[in-house]
């Protein structure tokens, strides 16, 4: 169990707590069916873990275990701009952490969409994986639940084990904030935008498309 003390956290994460498990043991089945396969991919399942873990418990000292010396990173936060890991960075998130206690990432659901994308091209470690991150700013009242993807790569110390050598992050940086606003600003639902749109075509014919075969809800 990734999350020891699980009354800690409001509602919004208990749900998301329930998938650790089972979401490791299926992990771990994807790690032995690629070390079958004679893929360099023993001890990845442990290495996440101890990842995500260390997240959990808002550990500076357990992150900067996972990352080697030379780690680069880019995410929104930096316009996508390469920055190099340095005390500086541990110094952030360690501000990050205070100033949201209670953030943690989670799997982003229960099925198989959720599960890390291994790739091991070029004698290369690169591990893609899907998350979720909840939590609450410590002086907003309103919690966020937002959507990302991180890509690692990663080599094998010898002495230290697997560790990450560069993260690449995508996620909805404004829908993030958007979330957190006094009143909150959310993305137009599909009914709405096909409400809004079909309305207007109807007054306007030249906002029509070219006609291509339908789709299955075309036909409804």
């Amino acid at each position: 169990m990734l999350i020891e003390d699980r009354g800690r956290y409001s509602d919004e994460h208990q749900s998301s707590i329930d998938l650790w498990e089972d979401f490791f043991v299926k992990v771990r089945a994807q790690e032995d069916m690629y070390v079958k396969a004679g893929m360099p991919a023993d001890g990845l399942t442990d290495f996440l873990i101890k990842w995500f873990y260390a997240w959990e418990k808002r550990s500076i000292t357990g992150l900067r275990a996972c990352f080697n010396d030379h780690m680069v990173y880019a995410d929104p936060t930096t316009a996508c701009r390469d920055w190099t890991a340095s005390q500086l960075e541990c110094d952030v998130y360690s501000l990050g952490f205070r100033i949201c206690p209670d953030m943690v990432f989670y799997p982003q659901d229960d099925t198989i969409r959720a599960l890390p994308y291994y790739d091991f091209l070029d004698d290369e470690v690169r591990v893609t994986f899907p998350w979720r991150a909840i939590g609450r700013y410590r002086y907003t009242p309103r919690s966020f639940d937002v959507l990302g993807v991180d890509r690692y790569n990663l080599v094998r110390d010898p002495e230290r084990g697997w560790l990450i050598t560069r993260i690449d992050t995508d996620f909805d940086l404004f829908g993030a904030l958007g979330q957190v606003m006094p009143i909150p600003i959310r993305a137009p639902k599909q009914r709405t935008v096909k409400l809004v749109l079909g309305t207007l075509q109807k007054i306007f014919p030249g906002l029509h498309g070219p006609v291509v075969r339908p789709f299955i809800h075309d036909q409804h």
